[in-house]
């Protein structure tokens, strides 16, 4: 569109000049600059609005297939460089102002209302659209991702309804800083969830349980990682409950430590919670013997050689732990080794204790760490396995024929290998073995990531040359029998 292409060589021109000017800070002084920074920060609000129809464009005419994929939030991070967050923002807000409205307007009527009543309902959702629509122009994004975020614990027959929470947001939103307005838009959606009407629509009463999850935000450079808990009420109470037992000084510490208590009640709490799991890990027991779950560390002899206190170790979940991580959770010494040929960074052998039906999936993650997809950071605690060659299409369940896909990639996978439906497919390299993302044009996209550079196949197979290194590494476990 060359009206598009003008109005952003416009703006870009606008930016570069806007630059120039704060190149030397010194040459500006807060009293001649601060309106129209002000009025800047207003006008760069409607790039919010400008994300949300063009993201709504995108899933309405299925971008992700210009990616290979089959969503459109795989377009938005790998073409416009967004977080899987920020991607999956745009697409709900685009829909909340652009997709035809679901017809329930929160209005309490039941299934039965006449087709009148329905279409009233519908238009007033419309209308509500409307005006979230033209208000959203003048909201920044950061209020309109706490708007979002908000509104997700809205229950689906909750009065008022969606679409006019909505629009009444959007125009607070306007003269309430971010933290008022969460709490505004918190309140609001209580009071609607508790109007919602009973018969003969009641409640959902599991919409609390369905809203539950567990997140783990990225790992610090201090080395903690914040762990966010949404629990519907009884299993909170449950999980306080079991929090609180660890509270009273000496639980969970040896007698000799009990009378020199000084931990905060967050930190005692933290012991119980490790405590109760721990016990659960210990009573848990399959008949492979795997205990409830395992945290696999990723190695190499190079990461001994020059190891201390402050080294970190890969593991599957994508959080790296140092060795007193690995001592306090009694993981030293433990169940296998996986060799990497420094030479191909491919799999030799695995010598194990336990866990030998697992011996492939460990493999790979020694020689993968994340999942194989351009782009993709996905721990492989996440992964599911796939077949390069379909098990369908004869394909032999080996080490050469797997990889680890997340499940958003593994689904975006081509098994046909046609590129039909504009989707890609994973290939395995005869003369580097590494795994990548074939394309139409005949190229082969990897994971450059760091997660995967991180990986002890990558980095063996990346290192430096040294005197004398073998042409290949001879295993050092002998094949099964």
């Amino acid at each position: 569109m060359e009206k598009l292409a003008a109005l952003n060589d416009a703006i870009e021109n606008a930016f570069s000049e806007i630059r120039d000017l704060f190149s030397d800070p010194g040459n500006v002084t807060f009293a001649d600059v601060h309106s129209e920074m002000e009025r800047l920060e207003e006008i760069t609000h409607m790039k919010a609005f400008i994300d949300a129809a063009f993201a709504f464009v995108c899933e309405r005419d299925d971008a992700g297939r210009t990616v290979g994929a089959r969503y459109a939030s795989s377009y938005l991070t790998d073409k416009l460089g967004l977080s899987r967050g920020e991607a999956f923002n745009r697409l709900s807000r685009g829909r909340e102002l652009f997709a035809e409205p679901a017809g329930d307007a929160g209005s309490g009527s039941d299934a039965d209302a006449s087709p009148e009543e329905k279409e009233k309902a519908q238009q007033s959702e419309r209308e509500s659209q409307r005006k979230a629509r033209s208000d959203s122009a003048k909201v920044s994004a950061e209020k309109q991702r706490i708007i979002n975020h908000e509104l997700r614990t809205l229950l689906p027959n909750a009065v008022p309804g969606r679409a006019s929470l909505l629009a009444d947001a959007l125009r607070e939103a306007a003269t309430r800083s971010p933290e008022d307005l969460r709490r505004w838009v918190r309140r609001r959606v209580e009071q609607a969830n508790a109007c919602a009407p009973t018969p003969p629509k009641p409640k959902d009463p599991f919409g609390p349980y369905r809203n539950r999850s567990v997140r783990f935000g990225l790992q610090r450079t201090d080395g903690t990682c914040d762990i966010t808990i949404t629990a519907p009420a009884g299993e909170a109470a449950l999980l306080k409950a079991i929090l609180d037992a660890g509270l009273h000084p000496g639980s969970n510490l040896p007698e000799d430590a009990a009378d020199s208590d000084s931990r905060t009640p967050g930190q005692r709490r933290f012991d119980q919670l490790m405590a109760a799991l721990h016990h659960v890990n210990d009573c848990t027991h399959t008949p492979q013997g795997t205990g409830a779950a395992s945290v696999v560390l990723s190695m190499t002899l190079d990461d001994l050689e020059g190891a201390d206190h402050t080294t970190t170790f890969s593991t599957t979940t994508g959080i790296d732990i140092t060795c007193y991580d690995i001592l306090r959770l009694g993981l030293a010494g433990k169940d296998f080794v996986v060799q990497i040929d420094r030479v191909t960074g491919m799999p030799l052998s695995i010598g194990a204790t336990r866990l030998a039906n697992l011996a492939q999936r460990l493999a790979l993650f020694a020689a993968q760490g994340v999942c194989a997809w351009e782009g993709c950071t996905t721990p492989f605690s996440e992964l599911e396995i796939h077949h390069l060659i379909p098990y369908a299409a004869g394909g032999r369940t080996n080490i050469e024929n797997l990889a680890g896909l997340c499940r958003q990639h593994h689904r975006c996978n081509n098994d046909n290998h046609d590129f039909s439906g504009g989707l890609n497919h994973t290939v395995r390299d005869p003369g580097t073995h590494r795994v990548g993302v074939a394309h139409p044009d005949g190229t082969v996209h990897y994971n450059s990531t760091s997660d995967a550079h991180n990986a002890p196949g990558y980095r063996l197979a990346h290192r430096r040359s040294r005197q004398h290194s073998p042409a290949n590494d001879p295993p050092l476990f002998a094949p099964p029998g």
